[in-house]
């Protein structure tokens, strides 16, 4: 039994597409990467409390390979951020977090000069914030 012709451009198509998305995402978190990679300082500021907290040295390099794992990068969403995560490379400002932690559906959005996009809150990263 023959697929008809249809269906198998329907499937090239699916395909393609899928293949776009994965490079685009693998384009995009090559860049977070970099830009994670060149941070040496870290500021978190807790919205509903008012306490801010500079990372030791230490804490940020643990904190750096906890940000790169498990990243599924997405569109951004819309909210009001609980939490404000501020990336420094030399006393810059290059990035920085909006994190949202409702107890369903946390969610991070990261903006930089050059890139921008969201992703589910990690366990790590929250389990980082929640120390």
């Amino acid at each position: 039994m023959a697929i008809p012709v249809k269906y198998i451009y329907m499937i090239k198509a699916l395909l393609i597409a899928t293949l776009f998305t994965l490079t685009a995402c693998n384009r995009i978190y090559d860049q977070y990467k970099t830009i994670i990679n060149d941070v040496d300082r870290i500021d978190i500021h807790y919205k509903n409390t008012g306490r801010d907290i500079r990372l030791s040295t230490k804490d940020v390099v643990a904190f750096k390979k906890v940000l790169l794992r498990s990243i599924k990068p997405e569109m951004q969403k819309e909210f009001i951020s609980d939490v404000t995560v501020d990336f420094y490379a030399h006393d810059k400002r290059i990035a920085y977090f909006q994190i949202y932690q409702a107890p369903t559906n946390p969610f991070v959005n990261f903006n930089s000069e050059n890139l921008n996009f969201g992703f589910q809150l990690t366990y790590g990263i929250g389990m980082f914030l929640d120390e």
